[in-house]
């Protein structure tokens, strides 16, 4: 059983201490610097005798490589996650600590060589998968609980648990954030202007509107020859 908890500041040092012993990427003496972006919230994520299959965080695990912009620094250290049900930024400390950081000090992040930032108002992170000078293809990780089913013949109940989704939206210069389908015919019709070069341009690199990087390479090819 693993218990997740945010370490009070004045425990900084002990964390580090904590952290060195279980293989933390985090040094000691730079937990201090990280003081102006933690937050006093407590992810709730904690271990139960009826643990919730499956994951709530955007990346599988805790070992990629992060940095953390906001106004006037970056932090670069690794255990950084997104947690999609809670929609915290978190970064966990040796082996069964996670602190919350605060988003309101954070302007982007970047974990694995991804792009997170937020948008106008909205305080929940949106993945950058496109952007060009006045418009950008986001992409923003939500997590429901699946309740288990009941299983009547037996008597029993599955265990509950947690499913992503990923919904994609446009931001563009002067009019703000909007939903995007992904599908085939929403997407030409965007284009529409150049339906025909992208359909040839689709064929000619073998492309499937039903993958996401296919998608972001029709963005740049748009964009990148748009008059």
């Amino acid at each position: 059983m693993k218990y997740y908890i945010l370490i009070p500041l004045f425990l900084c040092t002990a964390v580090f201490s904590f952290a060195q012993k279980n293989g933390s990427n985090l040094r000691s003496g730079q937990m201090q610097s990280y003081n102006p972006i933690l937050s006093s919230s407590v992810n709730d994520f904690v271990g139960s005798d009826n643990p919730i299959e499956g994951s709530r965080f955007v990346f599988e695990d805790f070992d990629k490589s992060g940095t953390i912009y906001t106004a006037n620094q970056l932090y670069r250290t690794e255990g950084l996650n997104i947690d999609a049900l809670k929609h915290d930024i978190i970064l966990k400390v040796g082996q069964d600590s996670i602190l919350v950081l605060d988003k309101n000090n954070i302007d982007s992040l970047k974990i694995n060589g991804r792009l997170f930032k937020k948008i106008e108002k909205d305080d929940r992170l949106f993945e950058v998968l496109y952007q060009n000078p006045g418009i950008a293809l986001l992409g923003r990780y939500d997590c429901q609980i699946k309740k288990g089913n009941m299983n009547v013949m037996k008597g029993t109940t599955e265990k509950d648990s947690y499913k992503i989704t990923e919904s994609h939206f446009l931001f563009i210069e002067g009019k703000g954030i909007e939903a995007f389908s992904m599908r085939k015919k929403d997407v030409l019709n965007h284009f529409d202007d150049k339906r025909f070069e992208i359909k040839a341009y689709v064929q000619e690199n073998n492309l499937d509107f039903k993958h996401l990087k296919d998608v972001v390479k029709i963005f740049d090819f748009y964009y990148t020859t748009k008059d």
